[in-house]
């Protein structure tokens, strides 16, 4: 155990080492030294080889550089535009690592504008954990308040309810999507879900921000938001619907 401690350790130094030497080496091309130097990360298979049967304790690593990069580019520092090139190694490492998955979606679809690629990496996961009902409820998650396609929705949070263990809230969405309820409500209870589940502070804050928003428009203290008040796809057509308020 001793020895298996302290290679794990040794392990952890040299990663260390080598990214501050591919930093070093970025801020001598030009650029951040975070951005800059995951453009020198060897590939996945690399990676695998070179961890010597560490495979998780590198996605680890590798999971806080993507979590200082995003907290960069939340700060105006740089763009995103490496994000998921990081991410998808991330959970390559360790495709058991479930917040892997769930954090890379909510950014790529809410910050990046990019829900199918969010709809992607949540599939991905889905094949590595398969017994996850979290990974369909958020996809059905994503597709009702991002993309605004409730059939999809609907087909995810159902597939969501259908894995064992599943609680009765996927169930729940799934008939709300079905039966058109108040628009507003259900994505004011889906933005809650989300801020109470996420372990990213960030999307926490954006959760309850936009969870704000609808519940001074269902009040009728605020306008909808633009953002809530887009065309829905129903039934392979757009419909504006039934904005709850």
């Amino acid at each position: 155990m001793r020895v298996r401690r302290l290679s794990m350790i040794a392990l952890a130094l040299a990663l260390v080492a080598l990214s501050g030497m591919a930093a070093r080496r970025a801020d001598a091309v030009r650029g951040h030294s975070v951005e800059r130097s995951i453009q020198y990360l060897p590939s996945p298979e690399a990676l695998r080889i070179g961890s010597f049967g560490y495979r998780g304790l590198v996605s680890d690593f590798l999971w806080l550089k993507l979590v200082l990069y995003y907290g960069e580019s939340r700060h105006g520092e740089h763009g995103l535009a490496f994000f998921e090139q990081l991410a998808s190694t991330v959970v390559e490492l360790d495709p058991q690592f479930e917040d892997g998955y769930r954090f890379t979606a909510l950014v790529l679809s809410q910050d990046m504008g990019a829900p199918e690629a969010g709809i992607r990496m949540l599939k991905k996961g889905m094949v590595a954990r398969p017994y996850d009902w979290w990974l369909p409820f958020e996809a059905g998650f994503i597709e009702y308040v991002t993309a605004l396609n409730d059939e999809e929705a609907f087909r995810w949070f159902k597939r969501a309810a259908e894995v064992p263990g599943a609680p009765e809230f996927p169930r729940r969405f799934a008939a709300f999507v079905a039966s058109r309820a108040g628009e507003l409500q259900v994505s004011l209870v889906l933005y809650r879900t989300i801020a109470r589940t996420t372990t990213d502070p960030y999307q926490r804050k954006a959760a309850l921000k936009k969870a704000a928003q609808l519940e001074a428009a269902i009040r009728g203290e605020a306008p909808v938001p633009e953002w809530a008040r887009r065309k829905r796809i129903v039934n392979g057509k757009t419909d504006k619907g039934d904005d709850g308020a």
